[in-house]
This record gives C-alpha cells, sequence and structure tokens, in this order.
C-alpha cells in the first residue's frame, strides 16, 4: 500500500491508553440472540481524570444513537472518513480548529456503544466490545486512533483496506493464519507475524469472527487466542517516520582511528530513505543495497535522509578533502531502502530488518525512525530483541520530541538507543528522553546531533547547504549513526565479541554531561578512545521492578552480568547511585549491591545482584548506576540499571 498525504504527530493513543486502564465494564454481546440486551457502559465520571483531560471539556461515553463529539482544538486539519477494524465508519470534520467525530455503525452493530476520547491531539473511537481484547493486550490501540489512521492515508478515500500485523496463534502456521476477510501478503517466520490486507467491506464480518459470541472472560484472558483460533494478536502496520568534521572529534575518534580502526571489513546497515549513489562520499563504500518492493525507485533518496545518515557512518570525505568523512570511513554500508520521504511502513522496516541481518550479513543496523508505541510487543521491537540475541547491535535514534517520547524501536530492550547532544555542552533540547512506557531509562548513550555535515543527496532538498555537496542538519538521526560507527571501530578492534559487549564496552566508558540527569543523557556522550580501552563490560543489566501490593521489607534483586575480557584478574568493588527522572538523589536505600569485592577472572564473567527496596519510596522510574572500582579506586566499568516502583 502505497502512503500518501502528511504526516501528523499524535498523541491521543496515551489518553487511550488511560482510559484501557479502567476497570473492564461487563459485556453484552450484540450476537449472542439477547434481543436488544444490556449495552456496554462504561463509567463517565472517572473518565476524565484517568485520561488526563480538563474537566471543563470532558469525553463522554455516548451511544452509537448520539455518536457526534466535538473536542479540544488541534494543530492543522486531518479529516475524512475511517473505517475501524470493526467495520463502524467514523467521520471526522474540522470546524474552527476543534474536530468533530461521528461515528456510523456497521449492520448488526447499531447497539453497541462507543467511548470517543478527544483531546488536543486528536480522536479515538473505541466500540464497547472492543474494550475486552483492548485491555488484554490482544488489538492494537491504534486500530482505534482515528486521527493517526487519517494522517497515515488509511482513510477511505485513499485505501479500501486496512493493513494489519497479525501475531499466529500456538501452533498456526502462515498457511492458515489469515482469518477471512483477509489475505497474507508477507510473512516473519522468526516472529510468527504475518501481513494482512484486510479488506474494509469485510471488517464486520471479521471483526465477528474475532469476538463475537464469546464469553467475556475468554475476550479478558491474554493468553486466550482470538475467534477462530488462528490469531494470538493484532497491529495496525504502522507508519513511522526518519528522525531527522567538528562531530567526529566530540566522539574521540583519534586515537582508534590511529590505532588502525577504521571499521574495516564490518558491515553497517542503514535501514533509511536510501541514498544517492552518485555521490562521491558513498563510491566503494556499499557492500549491498535493497529495498522493499512497495517503492518505484528502488534505492533513490528522495529526501536525502538516508544519504546524510550512511554518510555519517562510513562516508570518505572525498568530495571535502576528508573534512567531512564519516566515523568508521573503512566499513562496508548496507543499504536497505525501508522509507519513501520520511515515512515508513512497519512491516517494510520489518523486511528490511530480515533482508539485512540474514541476506546481507550486516553485524551492526542503524536505524534512524521511530514508529508510535501502542505496546512493548510491537513486532519491530520485538524482532529486535530477536535479532539482538543472535549477535547483532541495532542502534537507534532516540528520538526528537523531548520528555517522556522515546517510541519504538528506541524503547527495545535490545537496542542501543541514542540521545542528541549539542556538541559537548548538553543534551538537544529536542532529544527525546524518559522515562519509557516500559520503565527502562533510555537513551543510554548521547553523540553529536546539532549541525552535523554530512552528504547532500543530489536527488533531495538540502536543509542548510554547505557547498554543493553536504548539508548541515540536526536529530537523533544524526546521532545515532555516530555510534554505529563507533561500534563497527570496536567490532574491528574485538571480532569476536557479541553485540552485547560491544553494546556495553560503548556504554560503560561514556563520558557524563554536566547537568543531564540519566534519563536524558543515559551514562553520556559516546568517547571511541575510551571504548577501545574498555576491558570490564556490563551486559544484560536487568531490570529491577517492585510491584504492588507493597507488603512491609518488599525487596526485588536481579543481576547484572560483568565480563572481564583483559587479560589480568579484576577484583572489583562495586557501588550503586540511584536518581529520580528529575535527576535528585533517590531516598536512601532503594537500591543496593553486597560491599563485598567480586574477582572476575580474565575471561569470565560474574552477576552483580542489584537490590531494590520499597520501603517509603515513592512510586516511579529510578535510574541506578553501578560502578566498580578497583583498589586504587579507579573506575573499571559502570552499568546502568532501571528500577521502577509500581
Amino acid at each position: 500500500m502505497r502512503i500518501r498525504g502528511k504526516v501528523k504527530a499524535v498523541g491521543v493513543t496515551a489518553a487511550l491508553t488511560g482510559l484501557l486502564a479502567l476497570p473492564s465494564p461487563a459485556l453484552a454481546d450484540p450476537d449472542s440472540g439477547a434481543g436488544t440486551g444490556a449495552a456496554l457502559t462504561a463509567p463517565t465520571a472517572p473518565l476524565v481524570t484517568a485520561l488526563g483531560l480538563p474537566n471543563e471539556s470532558p469525553t463522554p461515553v455516548r451511544a452509537a444513537t448520539d455518536p457526534t463529539i466535538t473536542g479540544p482544538a488541534i494543530t492543522g486539519p486531518i479529516e475524512g472518513t475511517v473505517t475501524l477494524i470493526t467495520g463502524d465508519r467514523v467521520t471526522v470534520r474540522t470546524v474552527d480548529g476543534r474536530p468533530t467525530a461521528a461515528v456510523s455503525p456497521a449492520k448488526g452493530r447499531e447497539r453497541i456503544p462507543v467511548t470517543v476520547v478527544a483531546d488536543g491531539a486528536g480522536i479515538a473511537v473505541v466500540p464497547a466490545d472492543a474494550v475486552p481484547v483492548l485491555q488484554a493486550g490482544k488489538v492494537d490501540p491504534l486500530f482505534f486512533d482515528v486521527t493517526s489512521l487519517l494522517a497515515w492515508g488509511y482513510d477511505d478515500a485513499r485505501s479500501t483496506g486496512i493493513p494489519v500485523l497479525a501475531k499466529r496463534a500456538p501452533g498456526k502456521s502462515a498457511a492458515d493464519a489469515a482469518p477471512n476477510g483477509s489475505v497474507r501478503t508477507r510473512s516473519f517466520e522468526r516472529l510468527g507475524v504475518d501481513v494482512l490486507d484486510v479488506r474494509k467491506s469485510a471488517t464486520p464480518a471479521l471483526w465477528k469472527t474475532l469476538v463475537g459470541g464469546q464469553p467475556r472472560a475468554r475476550l479478558a484472558d491474554a493468553a486466550a487466542p482470538l475467534g477462530g483460533g488462528r490469531v494470538a494478536k493484532l497491529w495496525v502496520d504502522a507508519v513511522g517516520t526518519v528522525i531527522d568534521d567538528v562531530s567526529n572529534g566530540q566522539i574521540n575518534t583519534g586515537p582508534a582511528w590511529q590505532s588502525g580502526y577504521t571499521g574495516d571489513g564490518v558491515r553497517v546497515a542503514v535501514l533509511d530513505t536510501g541514498y544517492d549513489g552518485t555521490h562521491p562520499d558513498l563510491q566503494n563504500v556499499v557492500a549491498a543495497e535493497g529495498f522493499v518492493s512497495l517503492w518505484p525507485n528502488p534505492a533513490v533518496d528522495e529526501g536525502g535522509h538516508g544519504t546524510h545518515v550512511a554518510s555519517i557512518v562510513a562516508g570518505s570525505g572525498a568530495a571535502s578533502g576528508g573534512q567531512y568523512k564519516g566515523v568508521a570511513p573503512d566499513a562496508d554500508l548496507v543499504i536497505g531502502k525501508v522509507c519513501a520521504g520520511i515515512y515508513c511502513l512497519e512491516s517494510d522496516t520489518l523486511e528490511g530488518i530480515e533482508w539485512a541481518v540474514e541476506t546481507a550479513q550486516a553485524k551492526v543496523v542503524n536505524m534512524s525512525l521511530r514508529f508510535p508505541v501502542s505496546d512493548a510487543s510491537r513486532p519491530i521491537i520485538d524482532m529486535v530483541n530477536t535479532y539482538s540475541v543472535w549477535g547483532v547491535l541495532f542502534v537507534v535514534g532516540a528520538g526528537n520530541s523531548g520528555p517522556g517520547s522515546i517510541a519504538s524501536p528506541g524503547a527495545a530492550a535490545g537496542a542501543l538507543t541514542v540521545g542528541a547532544a549539542d556538541g559537548t555542552s548538553g543534551v538537544a533540547s529536542f532529544s527525546s528522553r524518559g522515562p519509557v512506557f516500559n520503565h527502562l531509562v533510555k537513551p543510554e548513550v548521547v553523540a553529536p546531533g546539532v549541525g552535523i555535515v554530512a552528504a547532500r543527496s543530489s536527488m533531495g532538498v538540502a536543509e542548510n547547504p554547505v557547498g554543493t555537496r553536504y548539508d548541515r542538519r540536526n536529530g537523533t538521526s544524526m546521532a545515532a549513526p555516530h555510534v554505529a560507527g563507533a561500534a563497527a571501530l570496536l567490532i574491528q578492534q574485538h571480532p569476536t565479541w557479541p553485540a552485547l559487549y560491544v553494546k556495553g564496552a560503548l556504554i560503560a566508558s561514556a563520558a557524563p554531561l554536566a547537568g543531564a540527569t540519566p534519563f536524558e543523557q543515559g551514562l553520556g556522550m559516546v568517547d571511541v578512545g575510551a571504548a577501545t580501552q574498555q576491558n570490564v563490560l556490563p551486559y544484560l543489566t536487568a531490570p529491577v521492578a517492585l510491584p504492588t501490593p507493597h507488603s512491609a521489607g518488599q525487596t526485588a534483586t536481579a543481576h547484572t552480568m560483568v565480563a572481564n575480557q583483559g587479560s589480568q584478574p579484576e577484583t572489583l568493588t562495586f557501588t550503586v547511585d540511584a536518581v529520580t527522572v528529575q535527576g535528585t538523589p533517590a531516598p536512601a536505600g532503594l537500591a543496593t549491591v553486597s560491599a563485598a569485592p567480586v574477582t572476575i577472572p580474565a575471561g569470565g564473567t560474574v552477576g552483580i545482584a542489584v537490590t531494590g527496596h520499597a520501603d517509603g519510596v515513592p512510586a516511579g522510574d529510578y535510574a541506578v548506576i553501578v560502578t566498580g572500582r578497583d583498589g586504587t579506586g579507579t573506575v573499571k566499568t559502570t552499568a546502568l540499571v532501571s528500577l521502577y516502583v509500581e
């Protein structure tokens, strides 16, 4: 499906998530033969509080017989008619800056009430019979985020189908996974996920197959497959966007280059908008290129984003006499075009990841792009985590939307998520930062992302041209490839290291920026020179979770693994410092480690137990910095651990 139209950043799904946290109401099955039956309703009174909406503009629950809701003003008109996965149709019009939604139920669904959530970002519409499966996490809430569906071009004027990602039920194969009314177009066998095209005309029957006639307890059971037994979970095939000389010095590449580490022989994939193969800086640099079949111009980079990113990783600097060469100028680039302009389909990106890893044999994958978050099990997060275990390092831009805005795939535990620094002066104001919806501390590091000069595509429009061959851009899109290039240097130095060790070395050796919290910068600015000297490596830093109810003396322990890749044993004493999201010290005693010295033999690994204590601690996200020092007090390693008190 070709994506047309203009993508608008929306946030109404966050409000929708608040709705789904409410107690699940009773379900009256419209197909149960119970006549008019009892209608499903959600409690109106707590809805405003749960959604964080202003009291003067509450969002009531309305039946389909009273389906028009007017919400607060939004920026820019997003209008049109969308068919939901249930078959109901929602028409949005914007009058005086305020969106108005009218719901037309599908035949046979006239008695099913709907909840309309309207906030400053847009409108979501949730039919009552969708609530149990949404609360169980079996259906993506983005199916009901009307503003996003319109912005992505999934409205009825531009699309006759709904693109769906379907997780198969246990024991099901691709051959029998597609429910009636859908056509399977692609499959990702390692994930057990199929890409389906669901005809809008077939959505009422499809939805009836998925949820109709089932007891509420089964619908609300997260482990039970949807109706028909073929599908465990459904997501919208979401549309994401790319996240749009001096900088090499800022990450201290000099010592690595002087030691001969230039990325030689290391394959780094750039999954982006393609590249300009005529640019002098990218001649004899690209080892493989691929593109999803969706786009008519195979590797052409119409917007210039991919060319810029690729040259930060491994551009030769030929057009500038070496001034603007990449971090790993001798690395082999693998170019995967998964986006057109600035828009990317999640299924195309999944295909690009699979190709880059399994066909092109990339060791590092750079993704300067982001998709909306609906849950931690989205296929793109699952795929990043799966291939990370395989030994591939995924370097992902955090995003450009400020506090609390890290999305997928940057939210994946397996990703090395990178924020943007403004030189060495601090974290860029736009750089996305935590807390993250899955309570991980992200980003883990930062890299230069302001005023970055790199190759300009001859097929695109320069943002801030530098001569005729280069462009100056800002963003975590520019920060991430600095780190991908740094990873290539380390892999050349340590070709047998697994990706987890490379990730650990880059995090442990990062240089903290003054005035920034771990939720803004992780452990700091990547320092390539220091990373090449880092032999004590943290990896698999498991988060510490303290769920409710909090009993007296409640504790939880998780282990951070530490490997010694040096030639001599290391005897270290570990300490912890815990901070809040704001960077202030956490309550004393929140996190502890054993005070006894630990000896890690050369080539050996130990687990460091980090224990969280819930007594007297406010709920929230915390960052725990674990530091290992030798007998002289020299810091030998540092790890970043997530701690969450529910």
